[in-house]
């Protein structure tokens, strides 16, 4: 009597699942993905860490799905497991797809991965924050904050700098949706402080893309506080302050004011500074 012969088990193929589109979390919104230097293998620094957070933010350049390197386990270490994810980022974008740090740049974070990484991150945040605030107004509305700070600077403002002109820039960046420093935390409204650092260097380079003065990264000027922002700033925002001040009665003559009455006065005195600077701009060829 011969043997039943045995009957395959076929196992049905399971369908590969598309990587989804890379969506940035809460935190890496409020990380700049602005790079003023070469990061390689080896390098130990806090850009290490923002270059973390960013690559965490695609299932397809993540550093690591759990333990160190893991989304909220970044490092400011760039190890073997971020360079793979930089040649992931490369490969993924088109810079390079083989060779060495050395020959072709594969897994170094060099001008060419540093211009892609911005316009990456900061297309994919912007599109995020659009996303969730619909209806904000296009006008930026200055706050009751903005409305009495002086948009007036009388010198240049950069990554480092500190003192009460860099927390009224701050806070005149913070009063339009375009170029707020942050959402929540340091930085936010209500949060400003006296020191410069990345995250307003982005906003001012957001700044200055919204009203031409910059078109990348690479233009000169990209994320400082010069001559043409500094009188660009005073236009914008002495024109965002002009109804709010001319809405409000002049106060009547008194031998004393109360505290409210002088800081109008001070801001009107402000406006018509602004206004004459602007004219004497004009003049002047």
């Amino acid at each position: 009597m011969s043997a039943t012969p045995a009957v395959p088990t076929v196992t049905p193929a399971t369908p590969a699942i598309p990587s989804p589109a890379a969506q940035p979390s809460a935190r890496a919104l409020l990380v700049s993905p602005v790079f003023n230097r070469t990061l390689r293998a080896g390098t130990t620094h806090s850009d290490v860490k923002r270059l973390q957070v960013l690559l965490n933010t695609d299932p397809d350049t993540q550093i690591a799905t759990i333990g160190v390197g893991s989304p909220g386990n970044e490092t400011e270490y760039f190890g073997k497991l971020t360079q793979r994810a930089v040649e992931r980022f490369q490969k993924k974008h088109g810079l390079a797809s083989s060779g060495t740090p050395e020959t072709t740049g594969f897994g170094l974070v060099g001008p060419a991965t540093r211009a892609k990484i911005i316009a990456v991150y900061e297309q994919q945040a912007a599109s995020i924050r659009q996303r969730a605030t619909p209806s904000a107004p296009s006008a930026a509305t200055p706050s009751p904050i903005a409305a009495a700070v002086s948009p007036v600077f009388n010198r240049g403002l950069d990554v480092g700098s500190k003192g009460e002109d860099v927390k009224r820039l701050q806070q005149l960046l913070n009063s339009d949706p375009d170029t707020t420093i942050a959402a929540t935390d340091t930085g936010s409204p209500g949060k400003e402080t006296e020191y410069f650092g990345s995250l307003t260097k982005t906003a001012v380079a957001k700044f200055q893309m919204k009203h031409g003065l910059v078109k990348s990264s690479a233009d000169p000027g990209y994320g400082f506080v010069g001559p043409k922002t500094r009188t660009k700033m005073a236009e914008v925002f002495a024109k965002q302050q002009a109804p709010s001040s001319s809405s409000t009665p002049t106060p009547a003559p008194s031998t004393s004011d109360s505290p409210e009455q002088k800081l109008q006065k001070q801001i009107n005195d402000l406006i018509r500074q602004v206004q004459e600077l602007q004219g004497k701009l004009k003049t002047t060829p």
